[in-house]
């Protein structure tokens, strides 16, 4: 039987919008160095603590099941 394994990157425990490095806080926050299609990224949203942001990379192979 074939498998497919995914792997899932982030956490809700590290409040992003929250971290102030001296210039302010961040009005939008990507995870960036995600370039594998079988990945996912999760991280706690800006406007409520009970909703998360998640990133789904999609390449050009497989957009057209977008379209």
């Amino acid at each position: 039987m074939p498998m497919t394994a995914m792997g899932v990157a982030g956490t809700p425990k590290l409040k992003f919008y929250e971290m102030d490095f001296g210039w302010g806080k961040p009005r939008k926050h990507e995870t960036i160095s995600i370039n594998y299609s079988d990945f996912i990224s999760l991280s706690a949203c800006k406007e409520s603590n009970e909703d998360m942001e998640t990133f789904v990379p999609i390449f050009e192979k497989g957009l057209e099941a977008y379209v």
